[in-house]
């Protein structure tokens, strides 16, 4: 308003520790106006410091009502408690009548201070637009005890005025709450129809009932405070808008809890659900009078004071929507339960309905254990929600859930105690599958192989020279050298599929490729046949799953690892199971008991080492396979990682993953048979010592490999239990025998010159006896005497090389039983004269073929 000449300015603000109002320009009051006037113009007042403080603006965001439109709408102010010091002095003519003035509206006390000093204000308008009150909330919450929280110009009994009355027209539904900031909630969730009583009236205003009577309105939806104050007040004013004609509604909050409660609990999508929620019960709905513009500002981003506002305003300030409908699991009995209950995803939220309460569970899936059934539920009925953890197993928390819910949610006690039984059966059931599923062991299917890949797959297994490309695809896939052993790897994992698999236990010097040799082998296995460790601790071998092992291939890096679990790993693959009890408790009684754990095999391993000497129970198990370490395989390692590094480098690679890839498909589309080797009876082998027992099962096992390798270009047959076999042929014992000399032969280029020399010559003469004396080698025995007669040798280099040939094995000795007096047989029977390796006692192929059964 303009200022007239008889207007008195009010003095200079000066300059104070808060700054609320140092920089406004100063304000103009003029005591000659009428009353409406001077208090629009106390009002304008309060409105710029509220601009001008933020800590008085914070006070409004701790309520939720943070929205840019608020100040600007309602007309919100701040008394900042200077309104009095900025008056004329008190002694002159015009403080005196200012005052008077202000003290007659009420804004000033007897004392000097004004009325509202700390408070919030909003000006109060009659249906005409016309300023007739202020009403003030306390803005801090250090007050002194006793000290009012509202205030208002006028006395309880002659409170009028209309809060929003632009907003209840063109709208057939009015939201009605006890007090302003309730009232702001609403429209700061959007609910722009809404209007207020005021504090401490018996019932609703004359005029605000005429202005609904005469507004489009035909509903009013009460959402007072749940108390018991508040329920009075409502059923007085819901009485007299019956009377004026008006559909009445109750919105029920939770126990001592109002509009902003929810506001800053839930957010204000939470009061647009609650709104809702009661007007369809009803069968209606509502029409929105003001719907927000597309360029409005959102509440998230809105700022107070040139800042944003703290992070638990905005979360209550957020946009109103809607959440998604939640699934619902209907209400069933346990004869019902179906197993699509199993297939429900226990780590996402499961929602129960009994009637009007729905509830929402949490956390199932972490229980474990059938002992104790630990959630996380929220029960919710007509806007009102109960929250609580507890056990369902625990009878002291389900009583105090059922009072609490049926206290919060206004039913009765009976009900929640049966929607509990009813809920407790069905998430026993869900917990009992839930557990079932993870105890059980996830056992990963072989997968189909169709199409191509099985064609390419077919090839490979009915390729003559299979054993030979598997050599040459190793090389193909990095891996230089090393023949011999790659395909002992190879077939050692073929063994996986065989009763009695083999062992693998590769041995040499740091850096000289063992690990590399098995990865190779590992990557052209399915990997679902693969079970590879860093470390085993001591019992895990034990709690295995019972069939997790059976048939698969089970690698640990470095034998090291496998220290604590040796024992295990003994018995494992020698008695093809592992069986402990251990001492826990039941899951049904909950008292301590024995327990059995059992792990079926066979299962193929694979393990390194550098250690000189391994352990030797564990090695006398495993082929023991040494690196080759020359020079030549070196040099041969270094071309190939330089290669890497030229022009032609990656497409020299890119043709690895489909060689792996066919041969995991052949492998997928090997079967397991039993292999009959026709010669069986006639295969020999060294006899000299007992670890041989174990050589000699390694040997028969690496013809069975062989021939279960090549099933698809052998001959099947039934054995008389009717199981299809599958029969070996002497190429398979010939290339088994070459591997087993490759694995545990000898090489005569180890042996001293004068010590091979004495060989050669021993098995000239032993060759020479036999055929005159027409029996077998093994059975001719000789003494040194006669060794010295025939080869003119001197007794010392006899005895010192023959003692040589006997601690390496190529000559046993028997004792006589005449003091020291030795008897020798010779093993050697004629291999290796050109430095490669050979096996003592192997039965040659030819001898084979001599009487070979058809």
């Amino acid at each position: 308003m303009s200022a007239t000449t008889s207007a008195l300015p009010v003095r200079a603000a000066h300059d104070s520790s808060s700054g609320s109002c140092s920089s406004l320009p100063e304000p103009w009051l003029d005591p000659t106006t009428d009353d409406r006037a001077l208090l629009s113009q106390v009002a304008e007042w309060y409105q710029r410091c509220l601009v001008a403080d933020g800590g008085a603006q914070q006070s409004l965001a701790r309520r939720g009502l943070v929205h840019p439109e608020l100040l600007t709408t309602f007309g919100w102010g701040f008394a900042d408690r200077r309104l009095g010091a900025l008056l004329p002095g008190p002694k002159t003519h015009a403080g005196k009548a200012l005052r008077a003035r202000l003290q007659q509206l009420g804004l000033l006390r007897e004392s000097g201070h004004g009325h509202f000093n700390g408070s919030l204000t909003l000006p109060i308008y009659d249906a005409a637009g016309a300023l007739i009150d202020i009403y003030g909330r306390k803005a801090t919450r250090n007050l002194v005890r006793g000290t009012e929280l509202h205030c208002y110009l006028s006395a309880p009994a002659d409170r009028r005025g209309v809060f929003n009355a632009a907003g209840l027209s063109g709208t057939d539904t009015v939201i009605l709450t006890d007090s302003p900031l309730n009232a702001l909630s609403f429209w700061s969730a959007r609910l722009r129809n809404v209007t207020c009583t005021w504090h401490e009236q018996a019932t609703i205003g004359d005029d605000l009932v005429a202005t609904l009577t005469e507004s489009t309105a035909s509903r009013v939806v009460l959402a007072f405070r749940n108390t018991k104050q508040g329920v009075t007040h409502g059923e007085a004013v819901a009485s007299r808008l019956t009377q004026a004609g008006l559909e009445v509604l109750a919105l029920t909050f939770p126990a001592n809890r109002d509009a902003n409660d929810v506001l800053l609990r839930s957010g204000p999508a939470q009061l647009v659900v609650l709104v809702q929620e009661r007007l369809s019960r009803s069968g209606t709905t509502m029409t929105f009078p003001v719907l927000a513009r597309e360029d409005q500002p959102s509440p998230l981003h809105a700022e107070v004071n040139g800042k944003p506002p703290e992070e638990e305003d905005v979360r209550a300030a957020a946009e109103a929507e809607l959440p998604p409908p939640a699934p619902i699991v209907e209400q069933t009995t346990p004869e019902e339960r179906s197993s699509e209950q199993a297939a429900l995803d226990l780590s996402q939220d499961l929602h129960f309905t009994f009637d009007d309460r729905h509830y929402r569970v949490r956390g199932l899936g972490q229980n474990l254990s059938l002992q104790h059934l630990k959630i996380n539920l929220r029960v919710c009925r007509d806007g009102l929600f109960h929250v609580t953890l507890l056990d369902l197993y625990s009878a002291t928390q389900r009583k105090m859930l059922i009072r609490e819910a049926a206290d919060e949610l206004h039913v009765l006690e009976e009900q929640i105690k049966r929607d509990l039984g009813a809920l407790l059966q069905q998430l026993e059931t869900l917990q009992e599958q839930h557990v079932a599923s993870v105890l059980k062991p996830a056992v990963p299917q072989p997968l189909d192989v169709t199409g191509p890949e099985r064609d390419q797959a077919l090839a490979l297994l009915h390729d003559p020279k299979l054993l030979h490309r598997v050599a040459g695809d190793y090389e193909r896939c990095g891996l230089v050298g090393e023949a011999a052993n790659k395909q002992l790897c190879y077939l050692a994992c073929v063994s996986r599929l065989l009763d009695q698999p083999l062992a693998v236990l590769i041995q040499s010097s740091s850096a000289a490729g063992k690990t590399t040799l098995m990865d190779h082998t590992l990557a052209l296995m399915p990997p679902e046949t693969v079970l590879r460790y860093s470390a085993l601790t001591g019992q895990s071998l034990y709690y295995m799953g019972q069939q997790e092992l059976r048939h698969k291939i089970f690698a640990v890096a470095e034998e090291q690892g496998v220290t604590e679990a040796s024992y295990a790993l003994k018995l494992l693959q020698s008695d093809g199971h592992l069986r402990i009890a251990s001492a826990g408790k039941d899951q049904h009684t909950g008292r301590h008991s024995t327990q059995q754990y059992e792990v079926e095999g066979p299962v193929m391993m694979f393990l390194t080492t550098t250690a000189e000497t391994p352990d030797g129970e564990l090695q006398n198990r495993c082929l023991t396979l040494r690196v080759n370490e020359s020079p030549e395989q070196t040099a041969a390692i270094h071309a190939l990682q330089r290669a890497r590094y030229t022009l032609e480098g990656p497409t020299s690679t890119a043709h690895v993953d489909p060689v792996r890839r066919t041969h995991q498909n052949a492998q997928r589309l090997l079967k397991r048979y039993r292999v009959v080797i026709p010669w069986a009876e006639r295969l020999t082998f060294r006899r000299d010592q007992t670890r041989m027992r174990r050589d000699h099962e390694k040997y028969l096992t690496l013809i069975a490999a062989v021939t279960l390798l090549y099933q698809y270009q052998r001959k099947r047959i039934q054995d008389p239990a009717g199981q299809p076999c599958v029969v070996a042929t002497l190429d398979d014992v010939e290339l088994a025998g070459r591997l087993t000399c490759e694995a545990f032969g000898q090489c005569l280029d180890a042996l001293m010159p004068e010590t091979r020399q004495l060989l050669m010559l021993l098995d000239d003469h032993i060759t020479q006896r036999a055929a005159r004396e027409q029996r077998p080698r093994l059975q001719v025995r000789f003494k040194q005497r006669e060794l010295r007669e025939a080869l003119g040798w001197s007794d010392f280099s006899l005895r010192t090389h023959l003692a040589r040939l006997v601690e390496l094995e190529y000559v046993l000795a028997y004792r006589t039983g005449r003091g020291n007096e030795r008897e020798y047989e010779l093993l050697y029977d004629g291999q290796g004269r050109h430095g490669e390796r050979f096996q003592l006692g192997i039965i040659p192929t030819k001898e084979l073929a001599q009487g070979e059964v058809r």
